[in-house]
């Protein structure tokens, strides 16, 4: 059985060329590159090893799931209280916006400070993906822009393609985003209905999570790496999942 398919395209010539999609291990932010792992730093004085965030199998795994769109040209925008206004170097790039009767009226006070407008980029990028399955559209959170945030949402990609980008500017005043700038990440997922139950914590639960835990911390780096690579292969992992 073939793998499901994405495809991305530019209705915009070119921008497949200097701007291309990319993915996510390609678009890590950069402080989170230059974070040592500290696996050195073991010494037998230490019973518990600690390393730095950047050993997190969770952050790992998702800088490296999906995709990131980048912005494809320049842009300046001007927000105050009373008004907006933007300039982009050529006209295919257009930015419009939703009014804060749609949105911004409606959220808590506490929000509405990061949310002074919401700005749709009109994206020269459109998305297919295989019957069945959908993005998962999610800000740059790691990338902590002091500028905008990405509004997240589903966009069932295998049946409409558009990929319009919401920024909530988080302040009043004059801003450059530049060419390149990250702006918004994509996961795909396959769209199914999963049968959820809350079950007790007894002996199956328990042994589910102490044999994980042993397997993992049976190497003093890396031992989630060599989990997740010989989980599939082992027979007693199989019956585990009979057993949900």
């Amino acid at each position: 059985m073939s793998n499901p398919k994405i495809r991305f395209w530019s209705t915009v010539e070119g921008v497949e060329i200097t701007e291309p999609i990319l993915p996510a291990s390609k678009a890590m932010p950069e402080w989170f590159k230059q974070v040592p792992p500290n696996k050195n730093n073991l010494t037998y004085e230490i019973q518990e090893y600690k390393g730095s965030v950047k050993t997190c199998p969770g952050l790992v795994d998702y800088f490296t799931r999906g995709y990131v769109m980048t912005m494809w040209c320049d842009l300046k925008i001007e927000v105050t209280q009373n008004g907006w206004r933007y300039r982009t170097p050529n006209k295919e790039f257009t930015i419009e916006h939703h009014i804060n009767e749609q949105y911004i009226n409606f959220l808590p006070e506490n929000a509405k400070k990061d949310n002074k407008i919401i700005l749709k980029a009109v994206a020269p990028w459109k998305c297919k993906l295989s019957k069945g399955y959908s993005l998962q559209q999610t800000p740059l959170y790691y990338h902590f822009n002091e500028v905008f945030s990405t509004i997240p949402g589903i966009l069932d990609c295998d049946i409409y393609h558009t990929l319009n980008i919401h920024l909530a500017i988080k302040e009043y005043g004059e801003f450059f985003i530049p060419k390149g700038t990250p702006l918004v990440h994509y996961i795909p997922f396959k769209r199914e209905d999963f049968d959820f139950k809350i079950i007790k914590n007894d002996e199956k639960t328990k042994h589910w999570n102490k044999s994980a835990e042993n397997a993992v911390t049976s190497k003093f780096y890396g031992g989630y790496k060599e989990y997740k690579k010989n989980i599939s292969k082992c027979p007693f992992h199989q019956k585990d999942e009979e057993d949900l």
